[in-house]
């Protein structure tokens, strides 16, 4: 075996190149395993080289994203309910023009509304802010967070206008027009039907104008979207209300006078004068006094005569049957001087302070009331009956037949006539002495003429008048009459009807 052969035997190749100098064999086959470990090496190269390339298009799209955003609003940006998303500030401002340019103040006033609109009366509107100032809000390098959240912004507006041109836009509107508009009423006072009525204040529709252009720039320059002009005051007011202090010692005044206790006295009868009636006497005038009207209380002065002044004036009257007659004659009644009573109810009434006050009567009753002067006592002597009846508080105390004068030489006067004296005994004597009676009971009524007992008299009623009647007087039996003398009274009525 050579050397060379036992080298070829024994030693191992290893793969490497053999020294200079030494082998001078080369061997070109490689083992299996360098090789599977070669081609594992190139696999791993190719996988970090696909990551690489991925995040490398990863880095320019975010940071295309930051330049991109950094003029833009980024994804799921919302402006005054807009989505402005992706939209550049020029685009955002378009999109928002419609509503700034939307504006108009509705100007409400009394009895209508008006529009004041951008464009009218060099009416403009402008950003407060720029939308450029919202967009630097936003980190552009935040720009993927922004697509799963919402991103909110209110971009707000101005409204801007030139004064004077506004002003005289203003003053051609309709609710401006000086001829329209009414003044504000003022609350009343006055005495009606018996109470003080209070008539509340009105108001107008004349407008404070320096006010009214004052209210509606402040509304603009607050970007307000109405106005009142009632609620802020912009109408002149009245200047008495129902609650002013003026107005409630006015009430307080009438008050008072209608409270008076004014009293116009008829012997026992006091005819105090209602409130409705001084109502109409007592009025306010503009300096806020009461003054008394000479008119009215000369027409009450002429109703209180043409009521209580009842001497010789007709009367009404239901006899004992129920029989209404009309008692037109006699000389029963009251009456005094209308214009003495004018005079001083008149001054009474200026001196606001409770009074009673008494006519100056020529003539008086016994009795007055409401409804007349005859009350419920009196004598009522039925002619055409010839039967007599005395009551006293409304309750018959005496009635008998009678005899009655001479029909028709001596008849009995009808009508109402007062009882002026009475005498117990009496001598009755005629008018040319023919004869000469003295009597127990005697109650004139008339001159020369009453009731008295008529003992001679076997009979009294029926038709004895007609043949055997008295000289005019009233025959009664004894114990009648007596009865009758017993409540007789001066000034007590004497009613004869047929």
């Amino acid at each position: 075996m050579s050397k060379t052969d036992v080298l070829k035997e024994t030693d191992k190749p290893s793969g490497k190149k053999a020294p200079k100098g030494g082998f001078t064999e080369q061997f070109d086959a490689e083992p299996a395993k360098n090789k599977k470990n070669k081609k594992k090496k190139k696999g791993i190269r190719l996988w970090q080289l696909f990551i690489i390339v991925v995040l490398l298009t990863l880095t320019l799209v975010y940071f295309g994203g930051v330049l991109y955003f950094s003029k833009h609003f980024t994804p799921n940006s919302y402006m005054n309910g807009y989505n402005v998303g992706m939209c550049s500030v020029k685009e955002v401002e378009d999109k928002l023009a419609l509503d700034r340019e939307s504006y108009e103040l509705n100007v409400y006033y009394i009895g209508g509304e008006e529009k004041l609109k951008v464009g009218q009366g060099s009416l403009r509107t402008e950003f407060a802010a720029p939308v450029e100032d919202s967009l630097k809000l936003q980190n552009p390098f935040l720009w993927l967070g922004n697509i799963f959240s919402k991103d909110e912004f209110k971009a707000g507006y101005v409204a801007k206008f030139d004064k004077g041109i506004l002003r005289e836009y203003i003053n051609g509107l309709e609710f401006m027009d000086v001829d329209q508009m009414r003044p504000s009423k003022n609350a009343t006072v006055e005495m009606k039907d018996g109470e003080v009525v209070v008539t509340k204040a009105e108001q107008g529709n004349r407008l404070d104008i320096e006010r009214t252009y004052e209210v509606i720039e402040q509304a603009i320059n607050e970007n307000a979207h109405s106005v009142d002009l009632y609620a802020y005051g912009c109408y002149v007011p009245p200047e008495l209300t129902e609650d002013s202090p003026e107005i409630k010692e006015l009430v307080r005044k009438c008050e008072d006078f209608l409270d008076l206790q004014c009293a116009v006295c008829f012997g026992d009868y006091k005819y105090i004068i209602p409130r409705d009636e001084l109502s109409k006497i007592g009025y306010l005038s503009s300096n806020g006094t009461i003054q008394i009207s000479q008119n009215n209380v000369e027409s009450l002065t002429n109703r209180l005569y043409d009521k209580y002044a009842t001497l010789e004036h007709p009367r009404i009257f239901t006899t004992h049957y129920g029989r209404v007659v009309t008692i037109e004659d006699g000389y029963y009644g009251w009456e005094f001087d209308p214009e003495s009573l004018f005079s001083e109810l008149y001054y009474s009434l200026t001196q606001k302070t409770d009074f009673e006050i008494t006519p100056d009567f020529s003539s008086v009753g016994y009795y007055m009331d409401e409804n007349g002067d005859i009350g419920n006592t009196y004598v009522e002597v039925d002619l055409s009956g010839q039967h007599v009846w005395m009551y006293v508080n409304g309750t018959i105390v005496a009635e008998a037949d009678c005899v009655s004068g001479m029909y028709p030489s001596m008849t009995t006067p009808a009508g109402i006539y007062p009882i002026d004296h009475k005498s117990s005994p009496a001598k009755l004597v005629g008018e040319n002495k023919e004869y000469e009676t003295v009597v127990q009971y005697w109650i004139q009524f008339y001159p020369g003429i009453g009731l008295h007992d008529a003992t001679w008299r076997g009979a009294f009623g029926g038709n004895i008048y007609t043949y055997d009647g008295s000289h005019g007087c009233v025959n009664l039996p004894y114990d009648a009459v007596a009865t009758m003398y017993e409540y007789a009274e001066d000034g007590m009525p004497v009613i004869l009807y047929w």
